[in-house]
């Protein structure tokens, strides 16, 4: 029978990936800076009208979304990277056998997610959780920037 320890062991986030996952709880602050600012100054835009004092505003919102995406991205692929390395290989192991066995590109996550299941089912388990807890974490960070931004509006207004 496994023991409780023994399962707690092969779980990546309670070893070495704690110290990833608050890593990038870490980068949430400045992500949630920079679209509560890009939030603010689509506020204040209006779009429906050509006018070229809009542009530096407009231009401001563009890049700070641009950077909020980048950084967003950034985050979770290094999250990724370092607390799953080995998903990676993986993943292109699985890629090589559907291929070998003749599956399609659109057939490769019917083959996956089963084979997944059965030979690393707590890796499996651990990463949807991981990728919740990440939605979970921007969907904080979006309702956070929002309200900043009404909360920042309504101070100034």
């Amino acid at each position: 029978m496994c023991s409780e320890k023994s399962v707690l062991d092969k779980i990546q986030l309670f070893r070495g990936g704690r110290t990833h996952y608050l890593d990038f709880l870490r980068n949430l602050g400045g992500l949630a800076i920079l679209l509560s600012i890009a939030v603010l100054l689509y506020l204040k835009l209006d779009f429906m009208t050509l006018d070229w004092s809009n542009t530096l505003p407009t231009m401001s919102f563009y890049v700070l979304l641009i950077a909020f995406f980048i950084g967003a991205y950034a985050n979770t692929s290094l999250f990724y990277e370092r607390c799953f390395s080995s998903w990676g290989l993986w993943l292109r192991q699985s890629e090589a056998l559907h291929k070998a066995k003749g599956g399609s590109h659109a057939t490769f996550l019917l083959f996956y997610i089963p084979r997944t299941l059965r030979h690393r089912p707590i890796e499996f388990l651990e990463l949807t959780f991981a990728l919740i807890l990440i939605q979970a974490a921007f969907g904080g960070v979006i309702v956070i920037a929002i309200s900043s931004a009404i909360s920042i509006l309504r101070r100034t207004n």
